[in-house]
């Protein structure tokens, strides 16, 4: 697992979509169903897709150019471009299928 901790680590992040698609998951620590959602993510790794976390309170600028209203909010990339958004606590198997569509 990835984390984005500032401006740089995103760019980062954005460009490495170029290659292959990329979810960013936006989150809190203190956020519930964030943490429930953890192992989820944890497992698609595991599964060798690329995951990155991005915590919307050390790094609200992004969240909030990327109209980010809930969480946790995870965020397809492919080429640089959002192709896909889904709010809230999903199954692992509804991550995948977004992955492999892309």
């Amino acid at each position: 697992m990835n984390y984005i901790k500032n401006k740089d680590d995103f760019d980062s992040a954005v460009a490495s979509s170029k290659n292959q698609p990329i979810l960013i998951d936006f989150y809190a620590d203190w956020c519930g169903p964030c943490r429930i959602l953890g192992p989820t993510l944890e497992q698609v790794v595991s599964d060798g897709y690329n995951v990155y976390k991005l915590n919307v309170d050390d790094v609200p600028d992004i969240a909030s150019n990327l109209k980010i209203k809930s969480i946790p909010t995870m965020v397809f990339m492919v080429n640089t471009i959002e192709k896909e958004r889904i709010t809230g606590n999903v199954p692992k198997t509804k991550i995948i299928e977004i992955f492999n569509s892309l």
